[in-house]
């Protein structure tokens, strides 16, 4: 009894625990026989048929068994704290005073804390330390290198520094890595600089051709001032830095205009070495005093001779007799030249073509022959202008073409030229010029006074 006035709770709640047990220390028994009275009713009920009754009862007596083992669990227990004196259950209980032993629980705790957070301090300045000495000081000098590198360019010095990390990591991968990468930049600049050098003497060398190429063509103009029979103007714009049109004009004799405008087949560098060597020929040909047939014939014999890249070249060439207005032309696969009467508007001349010069030996050529009146005019071009196309792939056409030139019909030969370019031009706008564009427009103005008394006497 006197247990009940202690102030140490766990004994106070072993002591009314006993005294529930003393009371009802049988209770479990009594449980579980009721338990098992219960099934027996219910197998009783299930002879004579109350199936539902026989359920009922069958549940209630397994509840009553399982909470009767319950309780004999609970006892079983509580059965620790209990002992025997004088053939009576006494509960066996001592107290004690904890505040020592929580003070010096507590004390240990707080050691231990204090000496894990010096420890995890010492860990972190210690990894700290590896950290910097193990990636950031060689991360740092990868910096550093990539720095010197772009200031100097210098690889060697860069790839000597790097060389220097030993770390056998992936910054050691990729110290290595970029020395790798300096040296194929050193090698790029390099190959770029030659590459630019080469690029700079080929452009050197394509300007001189370029100029080479405009004074093989006639570009002064007047082109003959004191010839009042005619006036002649013509212009050459290649695609590139050289092209494969020419025209040319010269005097055979006092009497003859030689007239030819010519496109050879391709673009560049071949097409001017092609175009210069057929226009040397045609016109040596054409001071011989031939007649423009057999100008193309001997030329084209000429030209098949050595023409192992197979190139062709298409011709209109013609011979105009000052004196009588007579034109002999020869068409070899060109566009068709264009008629200006004096009192009428341009219109196409649809002569008969001929193949085209170099493509194959021994091809004889066809002339024809038409009077010119004082003030018709001639123009003559190439595959440039009519096929000139815009950014949507239009051609320009002849039918543009015939509509710049009839715009001003009056026009001297050089504004001929300047019409049409200039309506070319705001056809195709920016699109890049495809072809070369080459013009040549001819004014017969009829025999000079000197001419016309030559012939009555």
């Amino acid at each position: 009894e006197n247990l009940s006035y202690s102030r140490d709770k766990r004994v106070i709640m072993l002591l009314n625990r006993f005294r529930k047990y003393g009371r009802g220390k049988n209770r479990y028994r009594q449980m579980r026989n009721m338990g098992l009275t219960t099934i027996a009713a219910s197998l009783f009920y299930s002879f004579f048929g109350f199936h539902g009754w026989s359920a009922l009862a069958a549940l209630a007596g397994i509840g009553l068994t399982v909470f009767g083992q319950k309780d004999k669990n609970r006892e079983e227990r509580f059965r620790r704290y209990l002992g025997v004196i004088g053939g009576r259950t006494v509960l066996i209980g001592i107290t004690f005073n904890l505040s020592d032993l929580r003070a010096e629980k507590d004390s240990q705790a707080l050691r231990g804390t204090v000496a894990a957070i010096v420890y995890q301090l010492c860990l972190s300045l210690i990894c700290l330390v590896l950290l910097f000495f193990v990636v950031l000081r060689p991360l740092k000098n990868v910096q550093n290198n990539i720095h010197l590198y772009m200031e100097t360019k210098d690889s060697a010095s860069v790839v000597e520094n790097l060389a220097a990390i030993k770390s056998r990591n992936e910054i050691g991968q990729l110290s290595e890595d970029v020395a790798d990468l300096t040296r194929e930049i050193d090698d790029y600049l390099s190959r770029i600089e030659t590459i630019t050098k080469e690029k700079e003497r080929i452009s050197a060398d394509l300007a001189l051709a370029t100029r080479i190429q405009s004074n093989m063509l006639p570009n002064t103009f007047p082109a003959f001032p004191n010839r009042p029979e005619f006036d002649i103007y013509a212009g050459m714009e290649p695609a590139r830095e050289v092209g494969g049109d020419f025209y040319d004009y010269l005097l055979v004799d006092e009497d003859h205009l030689y007239l030819v405008i010519a496109d050879v087949s391709g673009k560049g560098v071949p097409a001017a070495l092609f175009m210069s060597m057929s226009q040397i020929i045609f016109g040596n040909h054409a001071m011989l005093g031939m007649s423009p047939a057999q100008l193309l014939t001997e030329s084209n014999t000429a030209i098949c001779d050595h023409n192992q890249e197979e190139m062709f070249v298409t011709a209109w060439l013609g011979i105009l007799e000052l004196s009588t207005g007579r034109l002999t032309a020869a068409n070899a696969g060109h566009e068709y030249p264009v008629l200006k009467r004096a009192d009428g508007a341009y219109e196409l001349l649809k002569d008969k073509h001929g193949l085209v010069v170099g493509g194959m030996d021994g091809v004889k050529y066809k002339e024809y022959e038409l009077f010119l009146s004082p003030g018709d005019k001639l123009f003559l071009y190439t595959d440039g202008v009519p096929e000139a196309t815009d950014s949507a792939n239009r051609m320009f056409g002849t039918d543009r073409m015939l509509a710049a030139l009839n715009a001003d019909p009056a026009a001297s030969p050089e504004q001929v030229l300047k019409n049409v370019r200039a309506a070319v031009d705001a056809f195709v706008q920016d699109a890049e010029q495809f072809d070369d564009l080459t013009m040549l427009c001819m004014e017969y103005k009829g025999p000079s006074q000197e001419s016309t008394s030559e012939a009555s006497a």
